[in-house]
């Protein structure tokens, strides 16, 4: 029942309903959600709901079920000569950017699925279907291969996320889920790079060199007396929006390997505002590592239109 469909008609119908399905969740809570308030808000019959869920559990339920695969998917497209822990960790961005894009509805939603009672067997079960459609990709990048060590990485990059969705939960949606699994993850092995280490230089790696960075690192405001989390990983989110510009990217397209690209758009618009980047691109101007720096550090400084900014 709860099946794909390659009738595009009738995947835009499931996806409507269980966002609207999804949204009155975590606005009203589960149980006081009626399948007749999720029909009205998608605006379909209810021949069409059990058409494709059996329930309003089988809904959320198959909704976590495309998130495993989708993170499965996301870890297949890792570069497979990045070592398994890493590649892990970057699965996760596409999940962890959802969360920060709405954080509000996001949090409603997990703490929907655990204070249902209803749902939490469920739930528990689906992520251990996650674990298992991770193993064989895991797997796959060990030299040896083994198996009981793909389990053992993916099971603990699992147990890594869910403590760092119940970190966020406890400070009420405050900071931002990337960096919370970024620390989870790297108390148990390192991530590569290392957290606040240069890119590699690459086509998708570093936009500038350590005598760049040395002079504008100074220039970067402190997150000390603002509430919420303290700033993570300062020069790769510059090296990050430095990449978006240079390449005329919109910020969905930046690579992974930056963060997520809200993080991104939020610090940009944070220096922005404050003067930060302006004074930012004038050292970069005066650096003698610079070459060609009046070119491209201009590029830096060029208003985007509105349809730009996402």
């Amino acid at each position: 029942m709860t099946g794909p469909t390659d009738d595009p008609r009738r995947h835009a119908a499931r996806i409507r309903l269980t966002a609207t399905a999804m949204d009155l969740f975590s606005r009203q809570g589960y149980e006081a959600t009626t399948v007749a308030d999720i029909l009205a808000g998608a605006e379909v019959s209810k021949r069409t709901f059990f058409r494709y869920f059996g329930s309003k559990q089988e809904l959320v339920l198959g909704n976590l079920e495309w998130i495993g695969r989708r993170l499965a998917d996301r870890l297949a497209e890792r570069p497979p000569q990045e070592d398994p822990w890493t590649a892990l960790r970057r699965s996760y961005d596409s999940i962890v950017a959802r969360i920060d894009a709405d954080p509000r509805r996001a949090a409603g939603i997990l703490r929907m699925l655990e204070e249902t009672p209803a749902l939490t067997a469920a739930v528990l079960a689906r992520h251990t279907r996650w674990r298992d459609l991770l193993v064989p990709l895991v797997r796959a990048r060990l030299d040896p291969p083994s198996e009981t060590r793909a389990v053992a990485l993916a099971g603990a990059s699992l147990a890594c996320y869910e403590v760092a969705l119940r970190r966020w939960l406890r400070t009420r949606g405050v900071g931002e889920v990337g960096g919370l699994l970024d620390e989870a993850m790297s108390a148990l092995a390192p991530l590569a790079p290392a957290a606040g280490a240069p890119l590699p230089a690459t086509a998708e790696g570093a936009e500038l060199t350590d005598a760049q960075w040395a002079a504008i690192a100074p220039l970067l405001p402190s997150s000390a007396g603002r509430r919420g989390r303290a700033f993570q990983d300062d020069r790769r989110v510059v090296e990050g929006i430095v990449h978006r510009f240079r390449r005329d990217l919109a910020w969905r397209e930046v690579p992974v390997e930056f963060g997520p690209w809200q993080t991104l758009w939020k610090r940009y618009r944070r220096y922005d505002a404050d003067g930060t980047w302006t004074r930012m691109v004038a050292a970069l101007l005066e650096t003698e590592d610079s070459p060609g720096a009046a070119e491209w550090a201009a590029e830096l400084t060029v208003r985007e239109p509105p349809e730009r900014t996402r």
